[in-house]
């Protein structure tokens, strides 16, 4: 609904995983309020999966940089340039 201009969200970028033509037809306007950050979190019980954790994490971040955040990155510059 919201690609056919019915409504709009807030959201991560992380709903691009699924689909990229859907990239095509996101507008993202700057917050007002420049500063504000999202961040993902990787959670576990202590003593589960220790061991995964560690990579998962590695693997979730390449994932991230190569895909969503290069291809959002080539479509709107300023989400990743540094405040001055």
């Amino acid at each position: 609904m919201i690609a056919s201009g019915h409504g709009w969200t807030l959201a991560t970028p992380m709903f691009l995983a699924n689909d990229f033509s859907l990239l095509s037809k996101l507008n993202c306007s700057q917050a007002l309020y420049p500063g504000l950050t999202r961040k993902v979190a990787i959670l576990c019980r202590h003593g589960v999966l220790e061991n995964f954790i560690p990579a998962l994490l590695t693997d979730v971040k390449e994932i991230l940089d190569a895909t969503i955040y290069q291809r959002m990155a080539e479509r709107w510059p300023w989400m990743y340039q540094e405040p001055i």
